[in-house]
């Protein structure tokens, strides 16, 4: 849902089932490496989009589903 839709965090954590949204959070970063809006940020749409706009026409993006560690 970070990578795919704009809902907020809150709204998120409480899809997944966490209803303390503090501790999804310090769950997620413990899992990923990053905070759920660092991993929105690199992983998202908004970030496809970016990156889109950076190649040269006709050229596709590689894009990770995972971050790295």
């Amino acid at each position: 849902m970070l990578e795919l839709t704009n809902e907020p965090v809150a709204r998120i954590s409480r899809s997944a089932g966490c209803l303390d949204v503090s501790n999804f959070r310090r769950l997620f970063q413990r899992a990923a490496g990053v905070t759920p809006s660092e991993y929105r940020s690199r992983f998202g749409i908004a970030a496809r989009v970016s990156r889109q706009e950076d190649l040269p026409t006709g050229q596709s993006a590689r894009i990770r589903s995972t971050p790295s560690r």
